[in-house]
């Protein structure tokens, strides 16, 4: 029956007990309450310091109550999923501790209408679709062992030298939260644009609700280009508000800190990120606190090392701050789904990547060719934590660019086709050194291109597991440019490995919705 019916029946068969004891007068009736009591703890394990005479003083003070004025409360959850073997319930922190905080005041009764909406769901192992939280959990995680992300914000949100035209992404935190997060988090977009007040992260908020496929999750970061906190305390309700409508979970962060002495944007900082945390738990919202993880507490300005400029986080504080979204989001999908985005074998006719597992081939991977000069050792290894057991392993070793790439042919897909692209991906190196690793997937001959992926991992990632959604565009002429390239930095002593590769035209499939 699951764990939310069993539930039920428990507080049916409390309901039906309560009524059967106030019906037969035990509560006020010294001799028949001293029977009752010593029935149920007979059968009933209670607190050690809890006395059969505090039983009875507490019993007999619920004589003047009678079974309408009882009501019974669940605690509130987010849905289920498994560790291990064992089925288990996810709690909803926010919403539990505005019950708790209610229940130690003695005012959780009249304030019950706080809480219509954490119903136990009808079906077992879904979570209640209630406006604060739109994430369908089933036993296998959330849509199938992913929470779709999307992003909306500033610079902060843009990260590094983003540029959302051409889906050409560097360091940002949405992108290192799908990566780190080994497949539960999966990126959708990210609308995060350098400059933005929150007025004008408001204005565009449909280009988060607008996406199709919509995301389970858009993480919310605005407030640093305003004058003072009170326009983004009038407009982060409106963005909420327009997010919840189209059934999409936000989730808050406060702002970073800033390096900036200047007495007004420190204020403006401090009444922000005091505001932030009671709104969010008034209104059941998630909130991340990225000020805590960034701030260096003896001087209130970034810790050393974790920033790029007086206001921006460096790739150190953006990974340190797409760790804790997903410490946040990740529970919610449950554990690591065993089946995540990328492909299952290296046979898979749906794959338009040949060879996607890597696992034939030395030096370069079958299917594939390298543009590999005398500055970098390539090799097919033997890598448990990747799928089929393989991974192409690329060690740079002199200043000089790598190219490892496969072309995909124009009979594979068509103009307005949605293809996703996905690939696992650690890399060793690369945040000392000041270099990056690529991953581009370019449709050749498309005006203002829409790259399926460019993705530019300028941080160590173990075991990072990433997939993206695009559409062909209607000016493609030629082929799928597929490229995984090592890029110079300052020093070339790094390494990545790169595994389980897979692209899908998702509407040939049927399943592009």
């Amino acid at each position: 029956m699951g764990d939310f019916d069993r539930v039920k029946r428990q507080q049916q068969y409390l309901q039906a007990m309560f009524g059967k004891l106030f019906s037969s007068d035990t509560f006020s009736s010294p001799t028949r309450l001293d029977g009752a009591l010593r029935a149920v703890t007979d059968a009933v394990a209670v607190d050690d310091r809890l006395s059969n005479a505090d039983m009875v003083q507490l019993d007999y003070s619920l004589r003047g109550v009678t079974p309408e004025n009882i009501d019974f409360f669940t605690a509130p959850v987010l849905g289920t999923g498994r560790v291990g073997a064992a089925s288990v319930v996810y709690l909803d922190d926010t919403a539990a501790e505005r019950r708790w905080t209610y229940l130690r005041s003695d005012s959780l009764g009249q304030n019950a209408t706080a809480f219509a909406d954490d119903d136990l769901p009808e079906v077992p192992r879904k979570v209640a679709q209630r406006a604060a939280s739109r994430l369908v959990v089933t036993e296998a995680g959330v849509l199938g062992g992913a929470i779709k992300l999307a992003a909306l914000g500033d610079s902060i949100t843009a990260g590094q030298n983003f540029n959302q035209a051409q889906n050409d992404y560097w360091a940002s935190v949405p992108i290192l939260s799908a990566l780190l997060s080994e497949g539960r988090i999966q990126y959708r977009w990210n609308a995060g644009k350098p400059g933005d007040t929150s007025a004008q992260v408001l204005a565009r908020v449909g280009e988060v609700t607008g996406l199709n496929p919509k995301p389970d999750v858009c993480v919310v970061t605005c407030g640093t280009n305003d004058g003072t906190a009170a326009p983004a305390m009038t407009n982060i309700p409106l963005i909420v508000a327009a997010l919840r409508a189209a059934g999409i979970e936000p989730v808050l962060t406060t702002i970073p800190p800033s390096n900036d002495s200047n007495a007004q944007i420190q204020t403006k900082i401090r009444t922000l990120n005091g505001w932030l945390p009671r709104y969010a738990s008034l209104n059941r919202l998630r909130l991340v606190n990225f000020y805590d993880i960034l701030v260096n507490p003896a001087t209130g300005g970034y810790k050393a090392g974790w920033f790029a400029d007086v206001t921006h986080p460096n790739k150190v504080g953006m990974k340190a701050m797409a760790q804790a979204l997903v410490d946040t989001l990740a529970p919610a999908a449950g554990p690591r789904p065993t089946r995540a985005w990328t492909p299952s074998d290296n046979v898979d006719t749906t794959n338009l990547i040949t060879n996607g597992l890597m696992l034939n081939g030395t030096a370069v991977p079958t299917g594939w060719t390298s543009s590999a000069g005398t500055g970098f050792v390539e090799s097919v290894v033997t890598d448990a934590a990747f799928r089929g057991g393989k991974a192409y392993e690329c060690t740079r070793t002199a200043t000089d660019t790598h190219v490892l790439e496969q072309s995909i042919g124009t009979s594979m897909f068509s103009a307005g086709d949605r293809l996703s692209l996905s690939f696992k991906m650690t890399t060793v190196g690369v945040e000392a050194q000041g270099s990056k690793v690529e991953v581009m997937a370019k449709f050749v001959g498309a005006t203002n291109p829409e790259n399926l992926a460019w993705l530019r991992v300028n941080t160590d990632i173990t075991a990072g597991v990433f997939y993206v959604e695009q559409v062909v565009p209607a000016s493609t002429t030629g082929v799928l440019q597929v490229q995984i390239r090592s890029d110079q930095g300052t020093a070339p002593n790094y390494s990545f490995r790169v595994g389980e590769f897979g692209i899908r035209n998702l509407t040939r499939l049927g399943i592009a919705t």
